[in-house]
């Protein structure tokens, strides 16, 4: 009904109360009482009133018959408008309704579009962020990269230096090792010559050592001193078995070491400076069983067992 209204307005209602009036008119005229219409003047009058009134009568009632059909006409006429303009504001309305269906579902779409739109929009974003903490990764590993080979370079060039300085340094320490070997060389050659020219100015006491060592007390001297000798030695890393070296020894009388060099060897340098550090470390030599025995100048073959 408040959609009627709404639709139609107040001229639908205005109309709507002027026939209920008309309806209530009607009524009214139908209960006026006979007598007040036509005056009684005898039989004719009265017939002729009575068939008046009748007519009258007739004439109302078919007016009020005609009225109450135009009015049923017009409530039908009206019931079928209110019908059509409901059925229209029912179309209307559902037109509405499909039309706010469609705007909702346009709505909801462009929402889920837009959604979907700022979905990927978040993952292109979160995959270039990732690209980007990829790539700064990878930069970063490849200069972690770049500075270790390059350390790795400089501690490379590093030891090669270190490597070509020792070399160097071992070259000239060979190189000294050598001169100094040429020179103990020809400083043994001399004192060789020494020891020569004195034991040709001993050839007078030869028969003497001779029966001796026919009797064995200069092998047993010389084994004494070399036993000495062996029991002082420090064995160099560098001694291989099979060692063997004549020792040339200058000693006072009561056996005090005055010099020692090394002859023929088959042992490095630190070898015979061990068997030199030995005969200094014996020192004083023993003394010999028998003092005609006693040589100034001896020469040790030094064999120890190793």
């Amino acid at each position: 009904m408040g959609e009627f209204v709404r639709e139609y307005g107040i001229s639908a209602v205005i109309a709507a109360v002027a026939h209920a009036l008309l309806f209530a008119l009607l009524l009214v005229g139908i209960g006026v009482p006979r007598q007040t219409l036509v005056p009684v003047v005898g039989d004719v009058e009265v017939m002729e009133a009575v068939v008046i009134e009748q007519a009258v009568l007739d004439a109302r009632e078919r007016r009020s018959q005609e009225a109450e059909a135009a009015r049923q006409a017009e409530v039908q006429r009206q019931a079928q408008a209110a019908e059509r303009r409901q059925a229209e504001v029912a179309r209307q309305e559902a037109a509405r309704r499909e039309q706010a269906e469609r705007e909702r579902l346009e709505q909801l779409a462009r929402e889920q579009a837009q959604a979907e739109a700022s979905r990927r929009q978040a993952e292109e974003a979160q995959r270039a962020r990732e690209e980007a903490e990829r790539q700064a990764r990878e930069e970063t590993e490849r200069r972690a990269r770049e500075e270790a080979e390059r350390r790795a370079r400089e501690e490379a060039e590093r030891r090669a230096r270190e490597e070509a300085e020792q070399r160097a340094r071992e070259e000239a320490e060979r190189r000294a090792r050598e001169e100094a070997e040429r020179r103990a060389r020809e400083q043994e050659a001399r004192r060789q010559a020494e020891r020569e020219s004195e034991l040709r100015r001993m050839m007078e006491g030869e028969e003497r050592r001779r029966r001796a060592e026919q009797a064995g007390l200069l092998d047993q001297y010389r084994r004494m001193i070399e036993q000495r000798i062996v029991r002082n030695w420090a064995r160099p890393p560098s001694a291989q078995a099979g060692l063997n070296c004549t020792v040339n020894v200058r000693q006072a009388p009561g056996g005090t070491v005055l010099d020692v060099s090394i002859g023929a060897c088959n042992g490095d340098e630190a070898v015979r400076r061990s068997i030199e550090a030995a005969v200094y470390r014996a020192s004083p030599l023993p003394e010999p069983p028998d003092p005609t025995l006693f040589e100034r100048n001896l020469t040790i073959i030094f064999r120890p067992e190793l």
